[in-house]
């Protein structure tokens, strides 16, 4: 058993659909990092996302670690994502912990399952949603999954769009298996469901 910190239920900093300063400028950050490792990202379909927020982006097939700075750099600046995520992974270090003070807008998942929980995590989600922002995470559950399929997707990306009667835009990530010098990583909308 580790002893990792973990950030706490909830939503972490102030949220808007708006970015603002820090927001930009750790994606500029972000971008500049990939260019260096000659990674080229390509999205598609971008005329599938919508222009304002108060949707929830779910990405798929999470592999790595780098698919939420995939979706951060490379979608729309606005709406700003905010993400849904593991907690112990957003904590890990005083390097995250510091950006994510910085930049805001996230709700971390703890490993611990209290009671309360899912309402607290329910309501951090629609206080988003509300506020203009896109809601993001990653869906699928369980042992990964062999190249070319995805994992069975959890019940929560479907509970939180019918409870909070919001889009639901999936985000499909390729070339994610993998990461090296030269990588091309695509990043395709699908067509927006549920309303």
């Amino acid at each position: 058993m580790t002893n990792e910190r973990e950030l706490s239920a909830g939503l972490h900093g102030r949220v808007s659909g708006r970015a603002g300063i820090a927001y930009r400028v750790a994606r500029v950050a972000w971008r500049v990092v990939a260019a260096c490792l000659r990674v080229r990202v390509r999205v598609e379909g971008l005329e599938h996302l919508p222009q304002s927020g108060g949707f929830i982006v779910a990405g798929v097939p999470h592999r790595t670690w780098v698919d939420p700075f995939l979706l951060w750099g490379w979608l729309p600046a606005e709406p700003r994502l905010v993400f849904f995520g593991d907690a112990r992974t957003m904590g890990r270090s005083p390097l995250r912990r510091a950006v994510l003070r910085l930049v805001g807008g996230v709700i971390p998942i703890p490993t611990a399952h209290r009671a309360g929980a899912v309402e607290l995590h329910i309501a951090a989600a629609v206080e988003v949603l509300a506020s203009g922002a896109a809601f993001c995470l990653f869906p699928e559950t369980g042992p990964a999954a062999p190249l070319r399929s995805i994992r069975r997707l959890g019940a929560g990306v479907g509970y939180f769009a019918l409870r909070s009667g919001t889009p639901l835009v999936p985000v499909v990530i390729g070339g994610n298996d993998e990461l090296f010098f030269g990588r091309t990583i695509v990043v395709r909308e699908r067509e927006e469901s549920g309303r």
